[in-house]
C-alpha cells in the first residue's frame, strides 16, 4: 500500500498547495516521480517551521504560505545544481569500482565516458562534430560554452559582470553558430 502523506493539520490550501508544488519540479532538475513524497514532506516541514513566524499584519496566510514554498522549492533545485552534487554530473553509479591507482574522480570519469563511447560509433562522431565546431566558435562564444557547462545562465551573468538578459542573446548566437556547424539535430 503507497504512503501518501496528508498535512491535513496545516490546512486545505498548504495540503493542496504543497502537492501541487511538488508535482510542478517533478521531471526539473533531476527530480523524478519516486522522488515526490520527499519534496512534499521537504516542503511541508519547512512551512511548519516557519508558520510561527507569520505576521498577519503582513500579509495574508495564503501568501505567507506561497512564499515559504516557492522559496524551498528555489532552495532545493539550486542545491541540487551546486557544483559538489550537479545531478547533470551523475552518470555512472557509485556502486560501479573505481580506479584504485589514485587516479583523481575526473580522470576515473574521463576514462569511463571514452570507453563509453568507443563502444557507440554515433558518440564518437558526435563528439568529433562537437569538437570541430568548438574549434571553429569564436574566442567569445567558446568562452560562453565553457562557462555555461560550469554554471548556469545567472551565474555566468554575475561571472562576467553583465546584467541577467544579455547572456540569453548571446546564447542565441552560440546556438545559431552550433545549427551553422551541423549539431542542430542534437540541439534541445
Amino acid at each position: 500500500m503507497p504512503f501518501t502523506n496528508q498535512y491535513d493539520e496545516l490546512g486545505d490550501y498548504a495540503r493542496d498547495l504543497i502537492k501541487n508544488k511538488a508535482r510542478q519540479i517533478i521531471g526539473k532538475a533531476g527530480f523524478r516521480a519516486s522522488d515526490l513524497d520527499d519534496i512534499e514532506q521537504e516542503l511541508a516541514l519547512d512551512l511548519i517551521i516557519r508558520l510561527p513566524k507569520y505576521d498577519p499584519l503582513r500579509a495574508r496566510q495564503s501568501t505567507f504560505m506561497a512564499r515559504i514554498v516557492e522559496h524551498k522549492i528555489s532552495s532545493l533545485i539550486s542545491e541540487r545544481y551546486a557544483q559538489c552534487r550537479d545531478w547533470r554530473r551523475c552518470q555512472t553509479s557509485l556502486d560501479e569500482p573505481t580506479s584504485s591507482n589514485g587516479a583523481s574522480n575526473e580522470e576515473t570519469l574521463g576514462a569511463q565516458m571514452s570507453d563509453t563511447a568507443a563502444d557507440r560509433p554515433e558518440d564518437t562522431d558526435l563528439l568529433v562534430d562537437i569538437q570541430a565546431a568548438l574549434e571553429s566558435l569564436p574566442d567569445d562564444m567558446r568562452d560562453l560554452w565553457e562557462r555555461l557547462l560550469r554554471g548556469n545562465v545567472r551565474q555566468v551573468a554575475q561571472d562576467l559582470g553583465l546584467s541577467r538578459t544579455t547572456p540569453y542573446s548571446r546564447i542565441k548566437k552560440l546556438r545559431q553558430l552550433l545549427v551553422e556547424a551541423g549539431l542542430d539535430e542534437y540541439l534541445t
